[in-house]
């Protein structure tokens, strides 16, 4: 297994309500440890506790986003202003492949069975794995794509210490964007993309690692 530190990347976070979970911060740690294999055991000791969830949830999961389409749309549209115009791209932690398909991101992995098989009907590659331990060689996609996820006894971190996190692990050049600033009921129509962070509920940070 290769290590995360020495994948040149352009690395995206999805972040709502200005916050990510342990996982994440976790995530970022393994960037920056050697050896990474005893944070990567660590992890992955509680793997099947996370994925739990997502296995039972998977159809309200998409329902989700049938029942909000606007605020999907301007999600959409936040990332599209930051993602590579060029070079091939992969999802950490693909889901149901809601974000993956229509940004034409191919690939994926997705630790859940039950989002896995939705995201593979939606014609996308999808491996079975998890984010702290990539199943790619180094070097291997231009670009990457990461979606945050909630677990219900998640600790939640500000922006700030994402942006923390990234820096500590080497990467640089942030870039934001965010969206969705109402309550989802107030929603009718796609909201507006800003650049930066603060007041949107939905934030997208671009970072790149040399």
């Amino acid at each position: 297994m290769q290590s995360h530190r020495s994948l040149h990347s352009t690395l995206f976070s999805l972040l709502r309500s200005l916050s990510i979970t342990d996982a994440i911060k976790s995530f970022y740690e393994v960037l920056a440890l050697n050896p990474y294999i005893i944070l990567i055991h660590d992890v992955l000791a509680h793997h099947i506790m996370k994925i739990e969830p997502f296995e039972r949830y998977a159809e309200k999961y998409e329902e989700w986003f049938e029942n909000n389409a606007f605020v999907y749309e301007s999600e959409l549209q936040a990332v599209r202003v930051l993602l590579p115009k060029k070079g091939i791209g992969m999802e950490i932690g693909i889901g149901t492949g809601r974000f993956a398909a229509p940004l034409g991101i191919k690939i994926g992995i997705e630790p859940a069975n039950a989002m896995r098989t939705a995201a593979q009907e939606r014609k996308l590659e999808v491996i079975d794995g998890v984010a702290e331990a990539l199943p790619f060689p180094d070097e291997h996609f231009d670009f990457a794509l990461k979606e945050n996820v909630f677990y219900k006894s998640a600790q939640f971190y500000s922006v700030t210490e994402v942006i923390f996190y990234l820096e500590k692990t080497g990467f640089h050049d942030l870039k934001f964007t965010q969206t969705v600033f109402h309550r989802l009921e107030q929603i009718t129509e796609v909201e507006p993309v800003q650049e930066g962070y603060g007041k949107g509920a939905f934030i997208v940070v671009r970072a790149r690692k040399v």
